[in-house]
């Protein structure tokens, strides 16, 4: 039996970020917004007398334990299941991005397993194991492409979709940014200069989300630690600035940084003037989805 699926990436177009935990995490709140820049996988599944999972990767290198084979092993072991689960997956989403490339696939592995084995995993426990694997997999194992993220990741309050959202996603040449890193300097920023968090409420997010994306005001803790790639993303704030009805912010921990406006002709024009000015960067077209459209499950 093979299953294909798309994992689709997201943007944050907003993060806060609370102080660290005693249990060493720190609490989010953020809007997420599932785009159709995705990942392809293709699970195969055979019969055998023991657990065997392998991943391969075309587009990067694969590393021991990603999170494709964890979601995997994990799901198996939940299900009581045995048998060989061969993984391929064709890397678009670039790595250490902001993203959540990693949460997709490994919710997408275990939306694909628990649909190709008769549902034997139900829906909160699934996403509980998602969240064994990482604070952005609950997301993507939800029903909408938009929801405001609070917690580690695991409360989600869906927004009213908006399909009226376009955008470019551009990605700087060379090393992305460790996401344990960006936060570890944080706290240290934040131990140095004593400012807190961004002070927007859930109710403020929420009701920001449904304006025109030139009335957005949302923001990104960690903008001041973004080291050298900060004075890249103050070039692209004032660019964007220029060009009205556009939406500016870094995703994520970085290293993306994504732009979004409901006229396309504008962001045609935009991504033009990027083309000319930013060197050693890819930039990507991207779309706001419906949950239905981030790639319906196929069993072959």
């Amino acid at each position: 039996m093979q299953i294909k699926a798309l994992a689709p990436a997201k943007i944050n177009l907003h993060l806060s970020i609370g102080k660290r935990r005693d249990d060493g995490f720190h609490s989010l709140l953020s809007i997420f917004q599932m785009i159709d820049l995705a990942d392809s996988i293709a699970i195969r599944i055979e019969s055998q007398t023991f657990v065997s999972i392998k991943v391969d990767m075309d587009g990067m290198e694969a590393v021991a334990n990603n999170t494709m084979e964890l979601a995997a092993s994990l799901f198996m072991k939940e299900a009581g299941i045995i048998g060989d689960v061969k993984i391929d997956c064709i890397k678009r989403i670039p790595h250490k991005a902001g993203l959540g490339g990693g949460s997709s696939d490994a919710a997408t592995v275990l939306l694909m397993l628990n649909r190709a084995f008769g549902y034997p995993v139900d829906t909160n426990r699934l996403r509980e194991i998602g969240a064994r694997i990482g604070s952005d997999v609950p997301f993507f194992l939800g029903d909408s492409a938009g929801a405001c993220v609070e917690g580690r990741g695991e409360y989600l309050t869906p927004l009213t979709h908006r399909n009226d959202l376009y955008g470019l996603v551009l990605m700087p040449h060379g090393e992305g940014v460790s996401t344990a890193k960006a936060f570890s300097d944080l706290d240290a920023y934040r131990d140095t200069t004593g400012i807190p968090s961004e002070l927007l409420s859930k109710d403020e997010l929420v009701a920001m989300y449904a304006n025109d994306p030139m009335d957005w005001h949302f923001t990104n803790d960690f903008r001041p630690v973004m080291g050298d790639l900060g004075p890249w993303y103050d070039r692209l704030d004032a660019l964007v600035a220029e060009y009205p009805g556009c939406f500016g912010t870094l995703s994520g921990s970085g290293s993306a940084y994504a732009i979004v406006s409901e006229k396309r002709e504008i962001l045609m024009a935009l991504r033009t003037k990027l083309e000319i000015m930013v060197s050693d960067v890819t930039i990507y077209d991207i779309k706001s989805l419906h949950r239905s459209h981030s790639g319906d499950t196929v069993i072959v």
